[in-house]
């Protein structure tokens, strides 16, 4: 069975360079924001009781491709997680 979960993101002013783009490392924090929640609607663990569950400390991110055009202040974007 193949699960998904959607996020919904909402750029800030704040999540902007001074050229009113998305600064790059907030890419990484809404895809490990939107692998919690996925994770999170499949039963898995917290990531602070993971290790402690199984022993596994932490998921690695395999791709970071994700978009294909810069995001800008004011844009919506869903963010979907699959395995």
């Amino acid at each position: 069975m193949v699960r998904s979960n959607t996020i919904q993101l909402h750029v800030e002013f704040g999540d902007c360079d001074p050229a009113g783009i998305v600064f790059y490392p907030n890419y990484f924090r809404w895809m490990d924001a939107g692998t919690r929640h996925f994770f999170s609607a499949c039963g898995v663990p917290s990531w602070t009781e993971q290790p402690m569950a199984s022993g596994i400390i932490g998921t690695p991110l395999v791709d970071a491709s994700a978009l294909k055009h810069p995001l800008i202040s004011r844009d919506s974007k869903s963010l979907g997680e699959r395995p």
